[in-house]
């Protein structure tokens, strides 16, 4: 096992196909996982192939066991995989539902479309508390409250592994209230001894059907100086000791500036094993995935590390890898798929007051659009982001649209008084709150037009702008804006409950 201390390293690579660089980490370096990015992404049936042709190489390098490939497939605005498969609302959007058996349903789509193409580790659910409306993770945060972050994380992860797809908890310990992302620089976290209860809570009720949980890149400051991920006081401490969870520990990636600027890839990835990591994401350079497993034989030949301990998260990662098949065998329906997740989509979003709902067949519409196309939409999806699906699917219902799309700022609103003369109704769909946003809708407040505001990403700050109708979708997918208009169409009954404080 010492001979090969790749198989506690899980790479990335560049492409969609195969290439040079990820033969040589599978050949010579025993690498234990590969994690794929969108640029590794053309759609399903690509993936499929793709983790066909990872999985042959490993069999024909002698691995006895497949390789772990794994994905962020979080939902909502976090899916690495667009196209050929079902894009299920975000964990905010699911936390508005509150629901275990919906949380459960989900899991189970997701986790039987990753698994029929070859994916079998999916690093979601994020179990972080959405505790500041600042705080960088947004929407990926099920909610502010931990036993609904932890119950709708335990649920949706158990629907994943029940197709063996492997459900990786993230991020311990939160990056919930922190401004800063660790891609950019270190994030710190001074939490109070009740906070740090609250934080640990979600992962508690999850843990056991959790496969894994990913470490977080911030420093906690009543805890210890260095970042979680290189903290055995975190993980040895908390996670293990604490929390009493078993399975693998997985960081977050070594190479991101939070780590890289301080320590450099090979010393990080010593620190992390030595810590309590067992599986450590590089998921970029080739140079730095061979300092880090060559920095990795050092530490154990000089003594730095010790033998049990490696051995130990050999093993964590092996009982993992051991329980996949090479082949998969699954299948699954995407119309199917996407029919029952455009239903649940609609019970997602949150109707704050719903005086201007539900439209009705005659009535005349001005639709006041952001262009959602290449907001990290693909291109299939830009093509239909063109006409919204929204306004398609109010005129099917016999409602008359007009539509004014913008891009960066809302319109001139002065530019608009015609259009309102000659309308019943307004629909503005917003990104975020906004002072221009604000002050369209006092402009159509005073030519006394019905305005319904629907906040399509973030859902903080639309509480205090004037609207007679305030809906939140938590995200703008596909089946999130079908089901926003079979919400102001009648069809679909809203909740009322929003997952954070507005």
């Amino acid at each position: 096992m010492i001979e090969w201390p790749g198989k506690l390293v899980m790479v990335g690579f560049q492409g969609t196909e195969t290439d040079d660089h990820l033969r040589r980490m599978i050949e010579e370096f025993r690498v234990g996982g590969v994690i794929l990015f969108r640029r590794n992404v053309v759609n399903a049936d690509q993936v499929d192939s793709l983790t066909e042709e990872i999985q042959r190489i490993a069999k024909n390098a002698g691995y006895e066991s497949p390789l772990i490939i794994s994905i962020d497939q979080e939902g909502g605005m976090v899916n690495r995989i667009r196209d050929g498969i079902t894009l299920s609302p975000g964990n905010m959007a699911i936390g508005a539902i509150g629901k275990e058996e919906i949380a459960r349903e989900i899991g189970e789509i997701i986790g039987r479309e990753l698994s029929s193409i070859g994916i079998n580790m999916n690093l979601a659910p994020v179990l972080d508390l959405a505790r500041s409306p600042s705080n960088h993770l947004g929407t990926r945060c099920f909610g502010e409250d931990p036993w609904l972050v932890g119950s709708m994380g335990r649920e949706l992860s158990g629907g994943l592994a029940d197709y063996g797809v492997s459900p990786v908890g993230k991020h311990f310990l939160g990056y919930g209230s922190s401004k800063t992302d660790p891609h950019m620089d270190l994030p710190r976290n001074n939490l109070g001894s009740e906070q740090l209860e609250s934080s640990l809570e979600p992962f508690r009720i999850a843990r056991d059907n959790l496969q894994g949980i990913m470490t977080a890149h911030i420093i906690l400051d009543s805890i210890d100086s260095s970042p979680a991920t290189l903290s055995a006081k975190v993980i040895k401490g908390l996670l293990r000791e604490k929390i009493g969870f078993t399975g693998p520990v997985i960081t977050d990636c070594l190479e991101m500036e939070a780590i890289q600027d301080i320590y450099g890839t090979g010393e990080a990835a010593v620190r992390a094993v030595k810590s309590g990591a067992d599986l450590l994401v590089i998921s970029h350079h080739q140079r730095e995935q061979i300092s880090a497993i060559r920095s990795l034989r050092r530490a154990l030949t000089e003594g730095r590390l010790e033998k049990k301990n490696f051995e130990e998260s050999w093993k964590r990662v092996n009982r993992i890898s051991s329980t996949k098949p090479w082949n998969t065998s699954s299948s699954y329906s995407l119309e199917e798929d996407e029919e029952r997740i455009t239903e649940i989509s609609g019970q997602t979003i949150t109707a704050l007051c719903t005086e201007g709902i539900p439209l009705k067949e005659g009535d005349e519409v001005l639709s006041i659009n952001p262009k959602l196309s290449g907001h990290s939409l693909s291109p299939v999806q830009d093509r239909e982001y063109g006409l919204l699906s929204v306004n398609s699917k109010l005129e099917e219902a016999g409602v008359g649209v007009s539509e004014v799309v913008y891009e960066k700022e809302v319109p001139d609103f002065r530019r608009l008084e015609n259009q309102l003369k000659n309308c019943d109704k307004v629909i503005v769909l917003a990104l975020e709150a906004n002072s221009r946003v604000n002050d369209l809708a006092k402009f159509i407040t005073r030519e006394e037009a019905k305005m319904i505001l629907v906040s399509l990403q973030n859902p903080w700050g639309f509480k205090d702008i004037p609207a007679d109708s305030l809906l939140l979708t938590y995200g703008y997918s596909r089946p999130s804006l079908k089901g926003l208009a079979d919400v102001l169409l009648g069809r679909i009954r809203p909740n009322s409950n929003p997952p954070v404080t507005l």
